[in-house]
């Protein structure tokens, strides 16, 4: 089928009647590829460093469209795909923390930063803030770590990923991570995936960047159907993909709790945007939060 393909391509391109140029463009976002794009042209040398530049920033673009598509597909799913992971790889920054620092990890959500980080907010036992914090400082993949509430005994700590984790990795791959927890060295993650995913593909994605990884579980479960299912969806259409990482992030950061667990400044950081950005950005998500409330209680 390929080179059938690329016969008719060179065809069109009127190839029988001297050189032309081929460039073939990887359609990918992460560790996902969704495809190979062939761009043909009459010219021989058509593609200069320029426009291989220009190709190379299209293919991901599209990548980035083709996964966010998948990514709205799954959150709208009534029936996916669950399936369960464990790694005892050190590249995993929580496996090395919890096995050197003895502490255990819970992830409660993260949220997309700037240029392809991750904020993480995990709650943490075990050890020390402070000890979590230093360790993270030395770690590679991780950009920052704070502090946003002690429990006393158990601690709120925000993560700035910008290397690869399990948990992001697994992202990348299409998945939607629902539970994510780490304990004398072993790190349990449950993924949901759309259904007829390519179970092996994501598997060797993962064991590519960490070894110690073994599949625990595969199955397909149908979703809880809740009342709010109707909001949620509703919201998820209004508000931008900005607005709803600002609101989440704001959210899983304590931002709304009294006192607040981080200040708006700490959050703009975190997120790499200006402090009006965020503001600007949070206002319109609560607009339309509350609107879409109020409205629906009318």
């Amino acid at each position: 089928t390929q080179h059938s393909a690329l016969g008719s391509l060179g065809t069109e391109l009127g190839a029988d009647a001297g050189p032309c140029s081929l460039a073939f463009v990887p359609v990918e976002y992460g560790e996902t590829t969704h495809g190979l794009l062939v761009v043909g042209a009459t010219a021989e040398d058509a593609f200069a460093r320029e426009e291989r530049q220009v190709l190379a920033g299209i293919g991901w673009q599209v990548g980035q469209a083709m996964t966010d598509i998948k990514r709205r597909n799954l959150l709208l799913a009534d029936r996916v795909l669950e399936l369960g992971f464990r790694t005892e790889s050190e590249e995993s920054f929580f496996v090395a923390a919890s096995e050197r620092l003895g502490a255990s990890f819970d992830l409660e959500g993260f949220v997309p930063g700037e240029e392809q980080s991750l904020l993480y907010f995990v709650t943490m036992t075990g050890a020390t803030p402070d000890e979590v914090v230093g360790f993270a400082a030395d770690a590679d993949g991780i950009d920052s770590a704070r502090l946003i509430r002690d429990y006393g005994g158990s601690y709120l700590v925000e993560f700035v990923v910008d290397g690869e984790q399990p948990a992001t990795t697994l992202t990348e791959l299409g998945g939607q991570v629902t539970d994510f927890t780490v304990e004398s060295g072993v790190q349990r993650l449950t993924v949901e995936f759309t259904t007829g995913t390519d179970v092996r593909s994501v598997f060797n994605g993962l064991q590519s960047s960490f070894p110690e990884s073994s599949l625990r579980s595969k199955q397909e479960i149908q979703r809880s159907v809740q009342t709010t299912d109707g909001l949620r969806r509703s919201l998820e259409d209004d508000l931008t993909d900005n607005q709803q990482s600002i609101l989440r992030a704001a959210y899983l950061a304590d931002y709304f709790e009294w006192p607040r667990g981080s200040t708006a400044e700490e959050l703009a950081d975190s997120l790499g945007v200006s402090s009006p950005t965020l503001h600007n950005h949070l206002r319109k998500a609560q607009q339309k939060l509350l609107t879409a409330f109020f409205d629906d209680e009318e």
